[in-house]
């Protein structure tokens, strides 16, 4: 069985990921493990929420953010896991699939990140090479 990540940010197509997806569900028996990262909020917003509510706003966010793939995967019959963690986009991606021992990591959204217009490469080049800095062998499609 194949254990698989994909991570989805909400703001991408996920036609590319869901094909690639279902080719692979065709194949053999997959794990889907659908995961949105949410960004930590500064101490200055913490202040003035409680912890239960920051983690019911992250879960609320995340699972809007996921809920196409969900619909999508649901009307495709394929069964999976949703996960919404908070952290910064890369490296929490690439701890979750650490974690979870996953083959390989697909990235709902192709496109460029605000680090890559700043030189600092998408997030797909910022998990491909923390993957490969943890010795951590993973396909990044």
């Amino acid at each position: 069985m194949k254990n698989i990540v994909v991570a989805i940010d909400g703001t991408g197509n996920l036609q590319r990921a869901f094909d690639h997806i279902v080719e692979l569900h065709r194949k053999e028996t997959v794990r889907v493990h659908l995961l949105n990262v949410q960004p930590p909020f500064t101490r200055d917003i913490c202040r003035f929420f409680s912890a239960a509510e920051i983690r019911d706003l992250h879960r609320e966010e995340g699972m809007q953010a996921l809920a196409p793939a969900i619909r999508m995967l649901e009307e495709a019959g394929i069964p999976h896991r949703d996960h919404v963690l908070v952290g910064h986009k890369a490296e929490t991606i690439v701890s979750f699939a650490c974690d979870y021992r996953c083959d390989q990591i697909v990235l709902g959204d192709p496109g460029r990140s605000m680090f890559a217009g700043l030189g600092l490469g998408s997030i797909g080049s910022q998990v491909r090479h923390l993957a490969s800095a943890a010795r951590f062998v993973c396909e990044v499609v």
